[in-house]
């Protein structure tokens, strides 16, 4: 795989982060203890070890702070349908710099130094890269094969099993109606390929006459879920989908999971991990 290709591939946002922290909040004392670079071994106290160890400690909490803070705070720049390798990247790139700005104004304030310097923060910089670039790299690339090959097995597994699985025919009639109830759409359950949640409404994807279609109405998927809920087909498998188990056309699998592809229409719809459970047992064989 070339690597500009390699690096727009899907990756999971903050997927096993506490993991992640921990291990490379414990890797940087220990690397620093046991191989003592940078000028280490040429320091003496009695203090060492905790000084050492009080390097990891900033970098736990710098990384609480950019895996759990921001995200909540900066929302729409961390949605997992658009994280990528190169994302997750830039996102580590920038912790390893706040990891290095951190422990430099540690190492100032254990070190009594009376004022930053500029050359200082730029060193500090290029040591804490080289420290952190092997943990990242070691994650970041373990991770995606691992969760790749996992999520590239089931969607094998799972879709041998659509031709056999997808007969839970219903022809009742749905009708889903707007909040203001004016606007409707009476349709064969059986007839619906999708609906997705878009801000104040859904869009309801079908089929009429042998073509897909589509109708906004405005109303949230919460309030369309008392009737989709009740219809054996239709199963929720994101926050904002829900989708006709009959109309799945084949599924692929990446390192975020798995996605949808559903017939007629050029739709790939993610199914969330909260979410998966349910679809991994109406898919796969009793």
């Amino acid at each position: 795989m070339k690597i500009k290709v390699y690096f727009k591939q899907p990756y999971p946002v903050n997927d096993n982060a506490w993991k992640n922290i921990v291990f490379i909040s414990i890797f940087i004392p220990v690397f620093l203890f046991m191989f003592q670079p940078f000028g280490i071994t040429l320091f003496e106290s009695k203090y060492k070890t905790l000084i050492l160890l009080g390097y990891g400690f900033v970098t736990f909490v710098i990384a609480i702070i950019n895996n759990y803070i921001l995200p909540l705070l900066f929302k729409k720049a961390f949605l997992e349908s658009n994280w990528t390798i190169s994302k997750n990247m830039i996102s580590m790139l920038f912790t390893i710099f706040t990891i290095g700005l951190g422990n430099y104004i540690y190492t100032a304030l254990v070190f009594s130094f009376i004022q930053f310097d500029i050359f200082g923060i730029i060193s500090f910089q290029i040591i804490t890269l080289m420290v952190a670039l092997i943990p990242v790299g070691i994650i970041t690339s373990l991770r995606y094969n691992s969760l790749m090959a996992k999520n590239l097995k089931l969607a094998n597994e799972l879709n041998q099993q659509l031709p056999t699985k997808n007969q839970i025919f219903n022809k009742q009639l749905v009708k889903l109606t707007s909040e203001n109830g004016k606007d409707f759409l009476e349709v064969i359950a059986n007839d619906i390929l999708f609906i997705e949640s878009s801000g104040n409404y859904i869009e309801v994807n079908y089929m009429k006459e042998g073509s897909p279609k589509n109708i906004f109405l405005r109303s949230t998927l919460k309030r369309a879920d008392t009737i989709l809920s009740s219809i054996p087909s239709m199963i929720k498998c994101h926050r904002a989908f829900y989708i006709n188990i009959n109309q799945i056309d084949s599924i692929k699998g990446n390192s975020q999971g798995y996605r949808l592809l559903m017939k007629y229409v050029q739709k790939e719809i993610p199914v969330a991990r909260n979410y998966a459970k349910t679809i991994n047992e109406m898919l796969s064989p009793k």
